[in-house]
């Protein structure tokens, strides 16, 4: 059950930052500066206007589907992935 909440905590946070960085992408106001938040802002999102003729869709939106990498392809290669930190190093590896 331990698990299982640490990685429900994970995705959601998870989740929620592929929301917030689309919504950032789409948002092309008044730029913000790094110091109107009280987290501290990535270098490419403080303040530069996004050029949207960049992200052509919404795949290339995200910095995690843009790698294109295998644990994408899956949610169970993704959990698997996330396991394999979550767990910590294994008994038998040695130092």
């Amino acid at each position: 059950i331990s698990f299982f909440l640490t990685i429900t905590a994970f995705l959601h946070t998870y989740f929620l930052l592929i929301i917030h960085r689309n919504m950032e992408l789409l948002d092309t106001s008044t730029p913000r500066s790094a110091s109107a938040s009280p987290m501290a802002v990535p270098a490419s999102y403080a303040g530069e206007l996004v050029q949207l003729q960049r992200f052509s869709n919404d795949r290339t939106k995200v910095a995690i589907w843009d790698a294109n990498s295998a644990i994408n392809n899956s949610y169970e290669a993704f959990t698997n992935h996330f396991k394999k930190f979550a767990n910590g190093p294994s008994r038998s590896s040695k130092y």
